[in-house]
């Protein structure tokens, strides 16, 4: 027979896999529902056990002090809204306590919250922490959490409601545990306050840049001409800033809405608002976004490997100087590296790995006109064999709301070892739409390619007919293309990746000066290393009309950081549109 499932995990388990059935939540296990307890219970008894006869040694006696062995818990739930005044859309702050009354251990402690019927509101799971009734790689219900008797757990969960017919949104919260005694007062049903739509209120306010560093907009400081743009409902509203830096949305509903900004003009460095609430009161209507001049006009950062060569497993170092140019004292200055993840990045921009600039150090200062030298390290790992090189991509700053701003560098050294094909198309992009479209090739043209930055050409082909240009077992590394004859490239900076893209880039080239080809640039196809091409890659043939620009990409080292920076900074602000 099998053992029976205690009546409360029933409960939670049923009804959450219902709801997620009906629901169409799978996916969502914070929105699940959970069945309320019946107001009274009627437990079954335990199964009656041989009376076995008193020990006769005084010391095997229970203490006094120890609950019984078949001593029972009592949870009690208690939970709160917030005080504040909430929007649609909006996270609202709940406070649970669950308290164990009993005086047995509470074990197996699940809780969960869900919308009353009629009601659209849903919480974040993760307040629940290990009470939370699903966790993931585990069975539901999920084994919970304990509480000891008289000790209670506290949770805040994030709550964020719709409210629908001028009826404020209602969510039960609920927790139980095994063997249970009174399971009445394990939940609360709240209601969440969220103010009605048919209030409006202004969103607008000043983008000024602050001349002064006083964090104050001053007069005269306003930006003119910036685009304010607000995200509502899959729609986005724009305006422009006037004169005086000012820019308003007027008669808009009661909400959480997003804001963003375009970049300022003269190379002003903007903090973006992101998310603002309208409630029908003036706070909306006086939004003072800074904006301050970027951190590079007074900053400036160099760094250098210590060694030009790595293989897979070694500790390369790096030398940064940062050098003060600015008329005021920096403090606090930290590293921001790698921002999106790459496997051939140097491992490592922590405390450890880089002393007080590391993300969790105490952060550097630097005195007007100070210079100062540090140094790091970090492992090379076998991602960086792969693509030929290890790099480090890092910025430098005190503060991430004007990282547009920062000093950064971008180095990178060789990491032999591996060879792959590189190919693509050489075309002139007559209808400006960044594809190779029949007629645009360019063929019977001398191609070649160099180390990216520095360095010789390592390689030269002619392009066939249909303008492709290939290159068999290249050691896989980061390459800039080089036209020979009356030819142009319009991005002279591009570079290319033999290991992720083997065989696709696709390079723009318009009438150029001519650039004759030196008699000592090396043979079309160079001879593979003796190893045989270890790890080579694609051994086919390239299509004969590319589209795809090869990669990793960027024109030159300020623009991939940019590339790189923007996509963080993108990462970081989007929201959920409301």
């Amino acid at each position: 027979m099998y053992p029976s499932v205690p009546r409360w995990a029933a409960r939670v388990f049923s009804a959450a896999t219902a709801f997620l059935i009906i629901g169409g939540l799978a996916a969502a296990p914070a929105l699940a529902q959970l069945d309320p307890p019946a107001t009274t219970t009627s437990e079954a008894p335990p199964p009656s056990t041989p009376e076995t006869p008193p020990s006769e040694t005084p010391s095997e006696a229970p203490s006094p002090s120890e609950p019984a062995a078949d001593a029972a818990p009592d949870l009690k739930l208690t939970a709160t809204v917030e005080p504040g005044t909430y929007v649609n859309g909006q996270y609202i702050p709940i406070n649970v306590t669950v308290t164990n009354n009993g005086e047995g251990v509470a074990k197996g402690v699940l809780g969960n919250a869900y919308a009353m019927p009629g009601s659209n509101v849903s919480t974040e799971s993760f307040g629940w922490r290990e009470f939370y009734f699903y966790q993931p790689g585990q069975p539901t219900p999920a084994p919970g959490g304990t509480i000891e008797p008289g000790a209670s757990e506290k949770f805040v969960l994030k709550a964020r409601a719709s409210k629908q017919d001028e009826v404020d949104p209602r969510l039960r919260v609920f927790a139980g545990a095994q063997r249970e005694l009174t399971p009445e007062d394990n939940e609360v049903v709240l209601t969440v306050p969220v103010l009605p739509a048919t209030i409006t209120g202004t969103l607008g306010g000043v983008v000024y840049g602050d001349a002064n560093d006083n964090n104050v907009s001053d007069t005269g400081e306003g930006l003119q001409g910036v685009e304010v743009k607000l995200y509502v409902d899959g729609t986005t509203k724009t305006v422009k800033t006037d004169y005086y830096g000012r820019f308003d949305f007027r008669d808009m509903p009661a909400k959480q809405y997003y804001l963003t900004t375009s970049d300022g003009p003269q190379g002003w460095i903007i903090e973006s608002p992101g998310d603002v609430i309208v409630d029908g009161s003036d706070k909306s209507a006086n939004l003072a976004v800074r904006a301050e001049r970027p951190l590079s006009e007074t900053l400036t950062a160099k760094a250098e490997f210590g060694a030009t060569t790595y293989k897979p497993g070694d500790v390369a170092t790096v030398t940064v100087t940062l050098t003060n140019h600015g008329k005021k004292a920096l403090t606090g200055i930290k590293v921001g590296c790698d921002r999106l993840g790459s496997a051939a990045h140097l491992v490592g921009y922590d405390r450890e790995h880089w002393g007080e600039l590391g993300y969790d150090g105490p952060g550097a200062d630097l005195a007007v006109g100070e210079t100062r030298v540090f140094q790091a390290h970090g492992e090379v790992t076998q991602g960086s064999q792969d693509q030929g090189i290890v790099y480090i991509a890092c910025d430098f700053g005190d503060d991430d709301r004007y990282i547009f701003g920062f000093p950064n560098v971008y180095e990178y050294v060789k990491v032999p070892g591996k060879t792959a094909d590189l190919g693509g198309v050489v075309y002139q992009d007559f209808n400006g739409n960044n594809t190779v479209d029949p007629g645009e090739a360019v063929s019977n043209l001398r191609f070649g390619v160099s180390g990216w930055k520095t360095g010789p050409v390592v390689a030269k082909t002619t392009t066939d007919v249909n303008g492709v240009a290939q290159f068999i077992r290249l050691p896989r590394g980061w390459y800039a293309p080089v036209v020979y004859g009356p030819w142009k490239i319009v991005d002279p900076e591009k570079l290319t990746n033999p290991m992720q893209y083997t065989d696709h880039f696709s390079v723009k080239v318009v009438p150029g000066p001519d650039n004759p080809e030196p008699v000592d640039t090396p043979p079309a196809d160079p001879v593979p290393p003796a190893d045989g091409g270890s790890g080579s890659g694609s051994s086919g043939g390239l299509a004969s009309t590319g589209v795809e620009v090869f990669g990793p990409v960027a024109g030159g080292a300020a623009a991939v950081f940019a590339g790189i920076l923007a996509l963080f900074y993108a990462r970081r602000l989007r929201r959920n549109e409301v």
